[in-house]
């Protein structure tokens, strides 16, 4: 029987960020039992207000009760929440524990400043549980800044890329465009010119074009060849274009738009990149590069660098 396979639980992934928020876990673990002891101090408080025949109304005084006993279910959960956002670091939780951190300040505020009856115990205790909450706020700001930056990151980045994308379409398609147009309108010129001989000489190889209206659909291949010849052209760019239109046309005398579209848009073909030679050196050379690309080399430099600057501050000292 195969043994099952033991996982490693304390290897995490290399890629993986941890953004969780140490003090605010902390914080929030620490501030559990507290805010129950202050709950509870705040119950004998009322008690105590109770058998001494403070309340002046009776209503009020129930329904503070009834209040305070709101205000724990309102921290536990708002704890609650945090510590799960804060694991989960889910934008959302931490969002909502944020709001309810607000609320818990407001009703903490109450207790410490607003209530019908405030002694100097409450307020000291209530100013301690603000305290919590204030510190709690702001590492509740932190957190979400930390989960909402790379968030942010990647919307950003999807937004840019879209937009390249969109741009690079865009304007690839127009260079597709402007080329395909120039091809057709080199075309269509050279409809309407033909080769004639030059008056000065008989040679084949001096001519002159003259533009005449024409019905034809093709072009002389000795139009073409002229013309290409005479262009500024690189050489190889010249001799690929003549080649291309020589093998497409082997048996007639004449370029079709499809023989010269074909040759002209052959230029933007990718051509194949040239192997490069790997160079294997002698074992002295490869020991003198393993030598220099060592990180100790780089700190021994870093640490005479450092030297010289401290010779150099204690010569200007003594000097």
């Amino acid at each position: 029987m195969s043994q099952p396979k033991s996982i490693n639980t304390r290897v995490t992934d290399e890629n993986s960020i941890i953004r969780s928020s140490i003090p605010l876990q902390v914080l929030c673990n620490i501030h559990r039992p507290i805010i129950f002891l202050w709950f509870v101090a705040e119950i004998l408080i009322f008690v105590w207000k109770g058998l001494i025949g403070w309340p002046s109304d009776w209503t009020i005084y129930g329904f503070e009760i009834f209040a305070l006993c709101l205000t724990l279910t309102l921290e536990y959960i708002r704890l609650e929440l945090i510590i799960y956002a804060n694991l989960t670091e889910q934008l959302f939780h931490i969002l909502c524990g944020f709001l309810l951190t607000l609320i818990s300040i407001i009703s903490l505020l109450y207790w410490t400043i607003w209530q019908w009856l405030v002694l100097k115990l409450e307020f000291v205790i209530g100013c301690s549980q603000l305290g919590f909450c204030l510190c709690e706020l702001i590492l509740v700001i932190t957190a979400f800044m930390s989960f909402c930056l790379y968030c942010l990151m990647t919307l950003f980045t999807v937004i840019k890329m879209n937009t390249f994308k969109e741009f690079f379409t865009t304007s690839m398609q127009n260079s597709l465009f402007r080329r395909r147009l120039a091809v057709r309108v080199c075309f269509d010129i050279l409809l309407e010119s033909e080769v004639i001989p030059s008056p000065r000489t008989t040679d084949d190889i001096t001519t002159s074009l003259v533009t005449r209206q024409s019905s034809r659909s093709t072009v002389s291949m000795l139009l073409v060849t002229r013309v290409i010849s005479g262009t500024n052209l690189p050489e190889l760019h010249k001799r690929a274009l003549l080649d291309i239109l020589t093998r497409n046309n082997q048996q007639n005398s004449q370029v079709t738009w499809d023989m010269f579209s074909t040759a002209m848009l052959s230029l933007d073909a990718d051509h194949p990149k040239r192997s490069v030679e790997h160079h294997e050196y002698s074992g002295i050379w490869a020991l003198v590069q393993l030598i220099g690309a060592s990180k100790y080399l780089t700190w021994f430099g870093n640490a005479m660098g450092l030297i010289n600057f401290i010779i150099l501050v204690v010569c200007i000292y003594i000097k």
